[in-house]
């Protein structure tokens, strides 16, 4: 929970969420009961960091796609997340009340994860490249990106006739990267990464190649709290991915929209889809 508010702060905060959930495209779906006890809710919660996640209700981020490309695909999402809940917080039915002890673990590690990963590729924020990432709007009304970084280092991957992905150092030649910084409770000591991470990855992607932003490779680093190391893994770019997160995104939008709320997923996994998740995840290429 933030620190508490006076008076004509929290009436300062209420107001600018007010006018930033007045002008969601949803509105007019939005119960007015809901989104007064949202605001209520959120504002007393967080603070000013409520104007942060009213902003999130105007669409899909980095770290939800994989959640709703799972469920449109039939597959349950990891950590019991879902298209159910997701849509439901855009029409403002489910407030956001608490940080998980995942999401602070995260967000207050970054600086120093930041630092630890810069050290060990020789790497530097391309700041130009960041802000415009930043600031980027995806050619889908929905989609969202909150970039953890993006850097400079002077390594290259290839990509061979097989598919996989070697990685080459280029001393004096630095390259531009897509990194995501991850801290979970556990880390896998294998090659295989997340998909619903993959998938957060390949978004970000799409909203380089829309920006302008060339980047010659995405790389999740995932903080090994166990080992106190970094576990870095280049990402290789998936055709099919980046179709089921457009696919994925306009269905639940036009959800949102309607003011549908989807029904949880609970039929078993799709016939292959599974499978596919895991041979994507078997095909990361860890370089650490």
């Amino acid at each position: 929970m933030s620190n508490p508010q006076t008076s004509s702060e929290r009436d300062h905060t209420e107001q600018k969420v007010w006018t930033l959930v007045d002008a969601l495209p949803q509105r007019e779906a939005i119960d007015s009961s809901d989104a007064k006890t949202w605001v209520d809710e959120v504002v007393g919660a967080h603070g000013e960091a409520a104007i942060w996640h009213a902003i999130r209700l105007n669409g899909f981020g980095g770290s939800e796609i994989g959640v709703l490309v799972r469920n449109q695909a039939g597959e349950r999402a990891d950590h019991q997340a879902s298209a159910h809940d997701i849509v439901e917080g855009k029409l403002m039915r489910r407030a956001p009340l608490e940080s998980t002890s995942h999401l602070r673990r995260g967000h207050e590690n970054e600086a120093y994860h930041a630092t630890r990963f810069y050290k060990k590729h020789h790497a530097v924020r391309d700041e130009v490249a960041f802000k415009v990432l930043s600031e980027a709007k995806g050619s889908r009304a929905w989609m969202r990106y909150s970039p953890d970084d993006v850097t400079l280092k002077p390594l290259m991957p290839i990509v061979g006739e097989d598919g996989g992905i070697t990685t080459v150092h280029t001393p004096g030649q630095l390259h531009r990267w897509l990194d995501d910084y991850k801290a979970p409770s556990q880390v896998e000591s294998g090659d295989e990464i997340a998909f619903q991470y993959a998938c957060q990855l390949h978004q970000g992607a799409i909203l380089c190649a829309e920006a302008g932003v060339e980047i010659v490779g995405m790389m999740l680093s995932q903080f090994d709290w166990a080992n106190w190391a970094l576990k870095d893994d280049v990402v290789a770019w998936s055709p099919e991915i980046g179709q089921m997160i457009l696919e994925a995104g306009d269905h639940y939008w036009e959800c949102v929209l309607r003011g549908e709320v989807p029904p949880y997923i609970r039929k078993p996994a799709l016939d292959g889809m599974d499978g596919y998740i895991k041979d994507y995840e078997a095909a990361a290429q860890m370089y650490a």
